[in-house]
């Protein structure tokens, strides 16, 4: 469905009304919850607290979705990994994402990292909430938006993120325009591994996991020489890539998503575990 097609208010509606019930009926429930944005605007999350932790302080693992996806679509994939670990949750929207897109809204907003700051302050404000173990996880697309926020905001205990790809092959491709010639790809690939150390990522002091399908549309030998990179300038990166035959190869590892997300939210525990 298009942003142009006239059902979709209508189609959205319902299925926040759907996602809302949802939260209501979870044990316990979930909230829909609001942080203010621009003039007389807001954006919506969920906080999906973990059972049997009330009264307690627990870690919030936030998941940042691509600018194609819905919050709502985290519902059914991201809630029994973190709550088996006991974790809470939040699906964020972003400026510009999922029912907030306009035709004149992007994937490259500059907003970006000021909304997801402000989702860390609404965190800080829980009395539920440890701040000291607030997760970031980028999911497909939403992978370097998260490096984007953790870059820009030292709070994150941990990011599950691209570690500065994404932004590394978009100034890569702009080189190529400005300077004339069309790269082969692994000339492109070559440009990108030079710019690593120059990486948005050099900015986060947190760690970060790279997770990546040997079949997405990155060029895996690429991405761990980046990662080798940021680990050589002495960055506390690690590079899961899930092969072909373990399945979870795809972009975002849509084909086998929960091979995916039990080594993701694994890999969160053990860095919380190290948090006292």
């Amino acid at each position: 469905m298009g942003i142009d097609d006239p059902r979709q208010g209508a189609a959205i509606a319902q299925m926040m009304g759907c996602s809302q019930l949802y939260l209501q009926n979870s044990t316990p429930a979930g909230e829909l919850v609001e942080i203010p944005w621009g003039n007389d605007d807001a954006l919506q999350g969920y906080f999906l607290p973990p059972p049997g932790r009330a009264g307690r302080k627990v870690p919030v693992v936030i998941c940042v979705g691509g600018a194609e996806q819905y919050k709502e679509e985290h519902l059914c994939r991201m809630p029994r990994y973190a709550h088996e670990r006991g974790m809470a949750l939040l699906l964020i929207d972003l400026p510009g994402h999922g029912h907030r897109r306009g035709f004149h809204e992007g994937f490259g907003r500059y907003d970006i990292e000021t909304a997801i700051s402000g989702w860390v302050d609404f965190l800080q404000t829980r009395r539920e909430v440890n701040t000291r173990k607030i997760i970031i996880l980028g999911d497909g697309l939403g992978a370097s938006l998260a490096t984007r926020g953790a870059s820009f905001d030292p709070r994150f205990a941990a990011a599950v993120c691209d570690a500065g790809i994404w932004d590394l092959h978009e100034r890569a491709f702009l080189a190529s325009r400005i300077y004339g010639g069309e790269p082969s790809s692994d000339e492109f690939g070559d440009d990108v591994v030079r710019l690593c150390s120059s990486s948005i990522a050099t900015r986060i002091e947190c760690p970060m996991l790279v997770a990546l399908g040997e079949r997405d549309w990155l060029e895996a030998g690429h991405v761990r020489k980046c990662c080798e990179a940021l680990a050589a300038g002495g960055h506390n990166v690690e590079l899961k890539v899930f092969s072909a035959a373990e399945t979870a190869a795809s972009h975002a590892q849509r084909d086998n998503p929960t091979i995916a997300n039990e080594f993701i939210f694994d890999w969160i525990a053990d860095q919380l575990a190290t948090i006292r």
